[in-house]
């Protein structure tokens, strides 16, 4: 597994009349932590993901050199009392208490299987867990009761325990083709904990991997931390718990007007922003231009002239098409059919 590296956390204040407001801030590996507040209030805070370890530290650095220059001053803070590391619960242990606490059932060891189990149902969900190499590790997913299907989870836990040590070797995310589908979704996904932060009572964070059934069209494959965590968590993400839904494609996108210099980057958008996103690059100067790339890491460009110019994949030959037939070819460029 990858090594988490932590900073410790630094502390400002800034006096403003009877108040001192206060921010603080540290790096957990790809992630910084913020909090701010008037001492003596509860305050708020949020947690924020950056594509490596590199990137996230020079964004520490950019936030506490925009405070310092707001005129926060950094207060020195007694170190705090390491608290000695507890002892990893079980996984089927945590969730039988929380099954038992709730009247949820009971966990049980699915037939025909070696070591996946039902841990909790009811509320309209269905929940799994596929015991890991150790009893304090396991790989857990959801699936929506109108979706469920009980030979299709079973088919899905036949296929990821066939391939149990490789499942467990994951450090960011993995995508593999399924021998059998789940019904149409033909791939699936395994987020480890440092991407899954799966909230279990009892369990610490890293002791949850994550499994899905997908579609090819909507993982590339190679995702950093940050891009795993938007396609599965983020607004208009992957329905992940949802087994008879349509296909929801990579898309990642960014227009670049050529009236600015400032160069922009893809970024992760729900598949429905991309007649919104051509119809922008229509109304901009001409030279601009919109990028999308698709779960094959393969670029379309659409390029604004006196019409719009569409070079996709490994064909350099532009072509001009009208918005309304733009937005087909990206529809089936990011599935893959084009």
């Amino acid at each position: 597994m990858a090594v988490i590296r932590s900073t410790p956390m630094r502390y400002f204040e800034k006096r403003g009349g009877p108040t001192v407001a206060f921010w603080q801030i540290e790096q957990e590996g790809v992630r910084y932590l913020v909090a701010w507040g008037t001492v003596g209030s509860r305050g708020q805070g949020g947690t924020y993901t950056r594509d490596s370890e590199a990137d996230c530290a020079r964004m520490v650095e950019r936030k506490i050199r925009e405070k310092l220059a707001a005129g926060f001053v950094e207060v020195p803070r007694a170190p705090a009392a390491v608290a000695p590391a507890r002892e990893l619960e079980s996984v089927l242990g945590a969730y039988a208490a929380h099954a038992a606490k709730f009247a949820f059932g009971t966990v049980k060891k699915l037939p025909g299987l070696e070591r996946s189990y039902h841990v909790l149902g009811g509320l309209g969900f269905e929940e799994y867990v596929l015991l890991g190499p150790t009893e304090t590790t396991g790989l857990w997913f959801v699936v929506k009761a109108a979706s469920w299907d009980e030979e299709l989870v079973r088919r899905f836990l036949r296929q990821l325990e066939a391939r149990h040590a490789e499942v467990f070797a994951v450090e960011v995310a993995w995508k593999l083709r399924l021998d059998e589908p789940v019904g149409a979704l033909d791939h699936a996904l395994i987020l480890a904990p440092v991407v899954a932060r799966v909230a279990m009572k009892g369990l610490a964070s890293t002791q949850l991997f994550q499994g899905l059934p997908i579609y090819d069209c909507e993982f590339r494959g190679d995702e950093s931390i940050a891009e795993a965590e938007a396609r599965t968590k983020g607004r208009g993400c992957i329905p992940t718990s949802t087994w008879n839904r349509a296909p929801h494609p990579v898309l990642d996108m960014r227009v670049q007007s050529s009236a600015t210099k400032a160069k922009s980057k893809l970024l992760i958008y729900p598949p429905d922003q991309i007649a919104p996103f051509v119809r922008r690059v229509a109304s901009l100067s001409p030279g601009s231009f919109l990028e999308v790339r698709s779960y094959r890491g393969e670029l379309c460009r659409v390029t604004r002239g006196e019409a719009l110019e569409v070079v996709s994949g490994k064909d350099g030959t532009p072509r001009r098409l009208s918005i309304e037939e733009v937005v087909a070819h990206l529809e089936a460029f990011v599935r893959g059919s084009k």
